[in-house]
């Protein structure tokens, strides 16, 4: 089976800030320039529920006036080892102009090989970096039901990733935790324990959001997923942007 690549656009305005291993470094970007490509690598984390259509919708709700054109490259349970193996999405990469390229890791390989993990994050940061984009690092979260000291060590191994290569992290995982003390009955997990529900996606990508702009998505034109309500949107921005903005730094 190919690993699928969708393209997907909205309205994107980029102020260029990215979350380095736990800080923040940003870069004026003109506001009359083209679309920012971005693409996503990695398996069912991103294409459940669609992680870039829903950013990329999200920016477009929040009046951002630059558009972004996404796409990912994903295959079930794969690793970025096996991403590499296979070449597809290296095609991609050194095939099209991206300007952001988000590196997704298999579920558990950050605790139980983060050697791996970080030898073929690393092979991929040099091969985005000849192309002339950066990377971006998916944080993500662990199974429903562990304790805090588990998401504190898959935490602990991205951030030690991200400050190893000097690239962006995006911190979803933290956020989830976060939501889940504040509002447990809102579901983020889907019965399988692992992958998102509406919320869950709808949360990853507000963190995207906040990592991207430096600020959350605008309270004044929410959008509102199916299944969720305005207030479970407000709780969602507020604890995105409440995990990214300590991270940040000017």
């Amino acid at each position: 089976m190919e690993p699928r690549s969708r393209r997907r656009f909205a309205c994107f305005l980029l102020a260029s800030l990215a979350l380095r291993g736990g800080a923040v470094a940003g870069d004026a970007v003109d506001s009359n320039a083209g679309p920012i490509r971005v693409l996503f690598i990695g398996n069912s984390l991103v294409f459940e529920n669609s992680l870039p259509l829903m950013l990329s919708r999200l920016s477009e709700y929040s009046g951002e006036p630059r558009r972004i054109e996404a796409a990912d490259v994903t295959m079930p349970r794969w690793t970025l080892e096996r991403h590499w193996d296979s070449g597809k999405a290296l095609d991609e990469i050194r095939g099209s102009k991206w300007d952001y390229v988000v590196l997704q890791e298999q579920f558990d390989r950050p605790l139980v090989s983060p050697e791996k993990m970080g030898k073929y994050a690393g092979l991929f940061d040099a091969e985005i970096r000849k192309s002339g984009a950066r990377t971006i690092v998916f944080m993500h979260w662990t199974w429903a039901g562990k304790d805090a000291a588990t998401q504190d060590a898959t935490t602990a191994a991205f951030t030690e990733l991200g400050k190893s290569l000097n690239v962006a992290v995006a911190p979803a995982g933290p956020a989830w935790y976060r939501v889940i003390a504040e509002k447990p009955t809102l579901a983020l997990y889907q019965s399988d324990r692992r992958h998102p529900t509406q919320a869950g996606t709808y949360l990853t990508a507000a963190v995207f959001f906040s990592v991207v702009y430096g600020k959350p998505p605008d309270p004044l034109r929410p959008m509102v997923p199916q299944g969720l309500n305005a207030d479970d949107v407000a709780l969602l921005d507020d604890a995105a942007w409440k995990t990214v903005a300590p991270r940040m730094t000017r």
